[in-house]
């Protein structure tokens, strides 16, 4: 009953404001410990736990410091034990820090790769404080955490490509991703100078749809989330398919059956804009590779003896 009322509140609002569903969501987290923390076996002083630079719904930067204290007036309260601890991969809290002085701070996290991630791209965090209030042991109320990182793109998958016809193609697929409240995604095409940018507003599962793309030359399909940490982004690189003319065309154009086959790239090189090779290898090791952002040259070999040399950019 207590954790309805805490939720009948949340959806309720407060008059004069607007939340968005991520936050909402992360209230929800946030009531759930709350209620969940209130079952602790030390007696519960009624004190508080607060951030000057994080407000009550506990949200903040995972690559920032913060301070907390106690919210107790003039109470004579002594040895503080304070605790940040963190969700790790399987959901388990850890501790990560703790200190004994009146008020604590917490560093910025240094590996949240190796930490439970939330669905909405969030690290889970809790900072608890035991002390001694009138020579009582106390445990204050423990402060919710829900630690915002850069986003992330978990999957693409489910790739269909639509035949549209002698001269296009569309395409379609699933975005699983975290961290953000939409996906971008931008269409770029050899010889036209248009890029072409669409946006899709579904949390964490976008299902993707694109406009005509040419079988005439080279098109890219970059996929972009983006916060206010970072952004980060895929690209789905589609060579020429066209067989109309195909003698004028000579060996520019390879079959359309083996055009979306990735083993048709036998190996990738790539170079710095000033001819120095960065990376040689298949194709599958260039798409796990990660490189430094910026403008690259890129040669692929294809298994029936083609060569294609571009200019590519890596974000």
């Amino acid at each position: 009953m207590r954790l309805l009322l805490l939720i009948s509140i949340l959806l309720a609002g407060v008059p004069g404001t607007r939340a968005s569903s991520p936050d909402i969501a992360k209230e929800y987290i946030r009531c759930t410990e709350s209620v969940n923390s209130n079952t602790s076996s030390l007696p519960q002083s009624g004190f508080s736990i607060q951030c000057n630079d994080i407000s009550s719904n506990g949200i903040g930067s995972a690559y920032e410091s913060y301070v907390f204290s106690l919210l107790m007036g003039d109470e004579n309260v002594d040895n503080y034990k304070w605790k940040f601890l963190l969700k790790n991969e399987i959901g388990d809290y850890v501790q990560i820090t703790d200190g004994t002085d009146e008020t604590f701070s917490i560093p910025a996290v240094q590996s949240p790769e190796q930490n439970f991630v939330t669905i909405n791209g969030d690290l889970e965090g809790r900072i608890e404080c035991e002390y001694t209030l009138n020579g009582e042991q106390c445990n204050a109320i423990p402060f919710t955490l829900s630690l915002e990182l850069k986003p992330t793109i978990i999957s693409i998958s489910d790739i269909t490509i639509v035949d549209n016809g002698q001269y296009e193609f569309s395409l379609d697929f699933n975005v699983h991703y975290a961290g953000a409240d939409y996906v971008s995604v931008e269409i770029e095409e050899e010889y036209n100078t248009t890029l072409r940018s669409y946006r899709f507003d579904e949390p964490y599962l976008a299902h993707i749809k694109t406009g005509n793309i040419t079988k005439l030359y080279y098109s890219w399909v970059t996929i972009i989330v983006s916060n206010k940490y970072g952004s980060v982004s895929e690209t789905l690189e589609y060579a020429p398919t066209y067989e109309g003319n195909k003698e004028e065309a000579g060996s520019k154009y390879v079959s359309s059956d083996d055009i979306f086959d990735y083993n048709i790239i036998k190996e990738i090189t790539l170079f710095t804009l000033d001819g120095i090779p960065l990376f040689k290898g298949s194709l599958t090791d260039f798409m796990n590779y990660t490189f430094t952002p910026g403008l690259y040259i890129k040669e692929e070999v294809f298994s029936n003896g083609y060569t294609k040399t571009s200019k590519i950019q890596l974000r």
